[in-house]
């Protein structure tokens, strides 16, 4: 130590020598000091060094002998300089989370974690045993709410409605029917038939559907009982009532489920030909509509309507007016209904447009000498276009027309044509409109051959007029007069 002292004082008086020959030189303001600049110390400094590393030295082995006795949350943290450390850096190390420590018997202790699990375990069994409770009671909620749930459903109160729903349905369609008939649809007499059919069945099958229906109600009120005596079993507390509750819902709602397949199963036999009733009378409203709605059509006596659509006749070969086809048991018309554009900016931006509504062809159907259809476009049946080709006669207004029907297959077109042309149609009017037909046929035959002024040939007139003009003179020529009853 005598030694360690000597040095220790040459070394001091050596740095005062120096110190003393030659003096330190000022340094810039903003440039740090270099390594020899550390070395040519103040004494000061050189002191206050010495004393910082002796400081050093002797709290080092402490700290070492010190480790394994702390027994503390946290371990004390490693001394740390403070030459060349900031506030804000000291503060971040001190708030920083230490690592906990193992101790030799494995439990974890210190340290952020450690202090954190501690927390809990403490409470563990009874927050575990708390949980535990609450669940089972929201099991038991969740069975009660779901019994109230089944024993609506058990009731098969939708099904009962619905047989109140096939009543009003099937009871509705004679009336519609004879509604369309007062106002002009007299055809599709066959409908009577159809719906006397459905009629007929449903009144049949609605005494199985309602004997069906309340067997398995008063099946559905034993399976209630049963499964009402699990649910007022029910405890927070007894585990095994809760399971026997569950599986006698899970029975009761198979038993619902399989009621309602039964019930429901003789519902579809009735289901199709009434829905298909319901879309015809829909589409005969719609015609009329169509119809009565028209300024340029009127019906001749004895003349009543049978279709009718939207369409495009392509007059120009793939374009042309819009508007609605229509088809009477006498005639074939064409209406064009669409907005035209009467002014344009610069030949492309619309200014002004009309609505056009013109009759455009009108037509007996004994002009027409074929029809046939096609169909254009699409992929695999979308988008596919439904085209009505028509052939016509020399004394037709043209010799071919072609109509893009939009909404309805061209061959039903096809089919109703074919039926006005055979006269099968008049076989399909209803038995109170019958007499007017034969009226109209009389009526027909009393008109002459030739024109009585020109001698030129009269064409047949159609069923219903009660004039015709002779294209070669202009004369207007009625019937003769109907001969007196003899």
């Amino acid at each position: 130590m005598a030694a360690k002292s000597g040095k220790r004082g040459a070394l001091r008086n050596v740095a005062r020598q120096r110190a003393t020959s030659k003096p330190a030189s000022p340094k810039p303001a903003a440039s740090r000091p270099s390594a020899p600049s550390v070395r040519r110390s103040t004494p000061a400094r050189t002191s206050r060094t010495t004393d910082r590393a002796r400081s050093t030295t002797t709290s080092r082995p402490t700290a070492r002998r010190s480790t394994p006795a702390v027994t503390s949350s946290a371990p004390p943290r490693p001394a740390a300089s403070s030459r060349g450390t900031s506030p804000l850096r000291r503060r971040a190390q001190e708030t920083q989370p230490q690592p906990a420590v193992r101790s030799s018997g494995g439990a974890v202790r210190g340290g952020t974690f450690g202090r954190a699990r501690r927390a809990t375990i403490p409470g563990a069994v009874g927050t575990s045993a708390g949980t535990h409770v609450d669940d089972l009671r929201m099991q038991v909620q969740h069975l009660r709410s779901r019994f109230s749930q089944l024993q609506a459903q058990a009731q098969l109160g939708d099904l009962y409605q619905q047989i109140g729903r096939y009543d009003a349905r099937v009871n509705e369609l004679p009336r519609e029917l004879e509604a369309l008939r007062s106002r002009g649809y007299i055809h599709a007499g066959l409908i009577d038939d159809d719906i006397a059919d459905v009629v007929r069945q449903w009144e049949s099958s609605r005494y199985s559907v309602q004997a069906a229906l309340d067997q398995q109600t008063s099946r559905m009120s034993q399976a209630l009982a049963q499964a009402a005596a699990y649910v007022n079993q029910l405890s927070a507390g007894d585990v095994a009532a809760l399971s026997a509750a569950d599986s006698a819902l899970a029975a009761l709602q198979n038993q619902i489920y399989a009621a309602r397949n039964s019930v429901g199963g003789l519902f579809g036999g009735i289901e199709q030909p009434l829905s298909f009733l319901e879309q015809t009378i829909q589409r005969f409203d719609w015609v009329l509509e169509q119809f009565q709605s028209s300024p340029n059509i009127r019906l001749m006596d004895a003349e009543a309507p049978l279709m009718a659509t939207e369409a495009e006749w392509e007059r120009d070969g793939e374009e042309g007016p819009d508007g609605t086809l229509y088809l009477t048991d006498q005639r074939l018309l064409f209406e064009q209904n669409e907005e035209i554009a009467t002014e344009k900016l610069f030949g492309l931006i619309t200014t002004k447009k009309e609505t056009r509504r013109e009759l455009l062809l009108d037509m007996p159907i004994h002009q027409i000498e074929q029809v046939g259809q096609a169909q254009q476009g699409g992929f695999l049946g979308l988008g596919r276009t439904e085209k009505l080709q028509l052939i016509l006669s020399a004394q037709a207004q043209v010799g071919r027309a072609n109509f893009e029907l939009k909404g309805q297959a061209a061959s039903d077109w096809v089919i109703w044509i074919k039926r006005v042309q055979s006269g099968e149609i008049d076989r399909d009017r209803a038995a109170g409109f019958a007499e007017e037909v034969r009226a109209a046929e009389e009526r027909a035959a009393r008109f002459p051959a030739q024109c009585p002024n020109c001698f030129g040939p009269l064409p047949p007139p159609a069923r219903g007029e009660t004039y015709v003009v002779c294209e070669y003179c202009g004369s207007v020529i009625h019937p003769a007069e109907e001969p007196p009853a003899g």
